[in-house]
């Protein structure tokens, strides 16, 4: 009985002590695949953050490489006229960068568009913002959205009384709550909300005012105020301009262009195309609205890396100079260019002109650059992440 019994103590030892470390292996087990959990999700955490910083660099030597090109296209093709007979389009860029091997399963798209082949809204007078909103189906409502605008973005000091239908401080001191009119350019097309009319016409959220807003952000700029390049311009754009324009004779150019007399309105055709089989090499007989060259593109770069997403957006103006018809060569220079002449002839200024000197400088600082200024190689005007 008594070995019986140590036998039976033996083993209910051996089987506690058993229990005992098999508890302590699955504690210690619990805790391991807890701590290997936390060290996975910290690694996924920091490589957010390493992820997203190398498609960044991506992005911005893809910038980079980008400026470089388009310098080398200008100077094979004299001049930046037409994307898809230059190869400067999304799909022709994206070619030409191939040559340039991305990062391990990072893919990149571009966009590419031409900012000077729109209407530049900012430069607009009353005539082409009537014609403008006439065609975006508010006739009715023109002559009020082209005061308005106007009158929003023009100093008192320079009008201080408002147009027939437009208005000034008195028309938002009334609105609720009240506020001040800009007296500035708008910088965004957003801020058109805040100008008479436009509310009602662009921002009511309704499936036609959704699709006229986007209508006018696709046809118009806000960022060049010179000539429209007549080579990516839109059957919209040009039907516009000649109807502002009586030196633009519509027919030849739609017949050069596409090989119809007449702009093709469409609702997709003539918001949207600018593909033609043939473009104008060299400016001849188009009136000063019109123009042969890109002044400033657009250029959004999309870097995608599995789920990760890093976006540019970036304003270009590229190298051109001013343009001048031939028959316009032997005649007397503009009002423009003899003040440059004389400027350089003249004496040093005074020290009150080197003052209005710096101020016009700053000025134009925050101006958009105008489609006939001169830049020497391409340029980033405009960046933003996206």
């Amino acid at each position: 009985m008594t070995g019986s019994t140590l036998s039976m103590n033996g083993s209910y030892k051996r089987g506690v002590i058993l229990v005992g470390v098999m508890g302590m292996l699955a504690l210690l087990s619990i805790i391991i695949g807890e701590l290997l959990l936390q060290a996975t999700k910290e690694i996924r955490y920091q490589a957010l953050f390493n992820d997203r910083e190398q498609l960044r660099c991506t992005a911005y030597n893809t910038l980079s490489l980008s400026l470089a090109v388009l310098n080398e296209l200008h100077i094979l093709g004299e001049g930046l006229k037409s994307p898809q007979a230059q190869a400067w389009d999304a799909e022709g860029l994206e070619t030409l960068l191939e040559a340039f091997p991305l990062p391990e399963d990072v893919t990149l798209r571009l966009e590419v568009w031409d900012e000077t082949g729109k209407l530049p809204l900012l430069a607009s007078n009353e005539v082409i913002l009537n014609a403008l909103f006439t065609q975006l189906g508010l006739k009715d409502e023109a002559p009020m959205l082209a005061d308005s605008l106007l009158d929003f973005m023009e100093s008192d000091e320079v009008s201080p009384h408002p147009r027939p239908q437009g208005g000034k401080e008195s028309v938002y001191q009334k609105m609720s709550p009240p506020y001040l009119h800009k007296q500035k350019e708008i910088q965004t097309f957003d801020e058109l909300r805040l100008i008479q009319g436009f509310e009602k016409a662009f921002f009511t959220l309704d499936e036609v005012t959704a699709t006229r807003l986007d209508t006018l952000k696709k046809v118009c700029s806000l960022v060049h105020k010179g000539p429209v390049n007549v080579n990516t311009s839109t059957p919209l754009v040009r039907a516009i301009l000649a109807q502002t324009d009586e030196d633009m004779g519509i027919e030849p150019i739609e017949m050069a262009l596409t090989g119809n007399p007449f702009p093709d309105l469409s609702k997709d055709n003539g918001v949207t195309e600018t593909t033609h089989n043939t473009f104008f090499k060299d400016k001849g007989e188009l009136p000063e609205t019109l123009s042969v060259f890109t002044r400033i593109l657009g250029l959004r770069i999309h870097v995608d890396h599995y789920e990760r997403h890093f976006g540019l957006e970036a304003y270009i103006a590229v190298p051109g100079k001013k343009e001048k018809k031939e028959k316009d060569q032997p005649k007397e220079k503009k009002a423009k260019d003899l003040d440059l002449e004389k400027d350089k002839k003249d004496k040093e200024p005074t020290e009150p002109d080197k003052d209005k000197d710096s101020d016009k400088d700053k000025e134009e600082k925050e101006k958009p650059l105008d489609a006939s200024e001169e830049v020497s190689h391409a340029k980033i005007i405009l960046l933003k992440e996206i």
